[in-house]
């Protein structure tokens, strides 16, 4: 996980000019809480129709801690300047990092 984390803070830091002022911790804030609610998300057992409906967000069942620490961390970069795009791009390079590594 700290490969992945560390590979998250390097992207982060080209979040410009939002990531500017952003120190170590503030780059890498939420990541191990979000990869952490993401494995055990997907270790949790579920059928083809809630796995579909969750895919829409339309699932009963929700993560709180990923909710939470992926909101935390949206509202974070939004407060420092990071735009929509730049937010998703951030999210896309860690789901990259995950497959990769």
């Amino acid at each position: 996980m700290d490969r992945i984390v560390d590979e998250w803070e390097q992207f982060a830091k080209t979040i410009t000019p939002a990531a500017e002022h952003m120190d170590r911790a503030a780059l890498r804030d939420h990541a191990k809480a979000i990869l952490l609610a993401s494995a055990r998300d997907m270790t949790t057992a579920q059928t083809s129709s809630e796995q579909i409906a969750k895919a829409k967000g339309e699932g009963l069942e929700k993560t709180p801690s990923m909710d939470e620490a992926g909101a935390s961390h949206g509202e974070l970069r939004h407060t420092v300047g990071a735009d929509l795009v730049q937010m998703t791009s951030e999210f896309r390079h860690l789901r990259a990092c995950v497959i990769r590594l």
